[in-house]
């Protein structure tokens, strides 16, 4: 038997071994393998403003008086930057971001303000709060949902 012969022998002989595993595991779904599991910390910020003047006044969808209110920015024209994968998108959603682009968004709306507010950014002050996110996942298989059989490599041979 030469070298070729063997190795085919032996991958045989693999694909074989890998047919009698698929189709036990689809025969019997509650010998599935766990998914991929891990946990993790990330970091978040929300951009605040108040204004200490005597008189709350509107910025645009805001009315700012002396309590910090979050600053919630529409995404389009403001130039909200699209989660990339390492971000929740549940972040997004309720107004969290990265610490670049809130800080973006932050000086982007005094600006704005300042433009736009005949007291120009007098009085506003503006933070980012920090939120530390921790999460975990786990992948945990529920069924077998379509197990299609292959020929053998006996049959394949053929």
């Amino acid at each position: 038997m030469s070298i070729g012969e063997l190795f085919g022998v032996l991958r045989n002989m693999s694909d074989l071994k890998a047919h009698e595993e698929a189709a036990e595991q689809a025969a019997n779904p509650e010998k599935l393998r766990d998914g991929p599991s891990g946990s993790g910390t990330t970091f978040a910020y929300t951009v605040e403003a108040r204004l200490m003047f005597h008189k709350p006044e509107q910025f645009g969808d805001i009315i700012l008086d002396k309590d910090w209110r979050q600053i919630h920015f529409k995404e389009g024209s403001t130039g909200i930057p699209p989660g990339n994968r390492y971000e929740l998108p549940e972040l997004l959603h309720a107004g969290a971001y990265s610490y670049e682009a809130a800080q973006a968004l932050r000086w982007w709306f005094m600006a704005d303000v300042h433009a736009k507010s005949p007291t120009g950014t007098l009085c506003l002050e503006t933070r980012l709060v920090e939120y530390r996110i921790e999460f975990s996942y786990k992948a945990v298989p529920e069924r077998v949902v379509e197990y299609v059989e292959r020929a053998s490599p006996a049959e394949r041979a053929d």
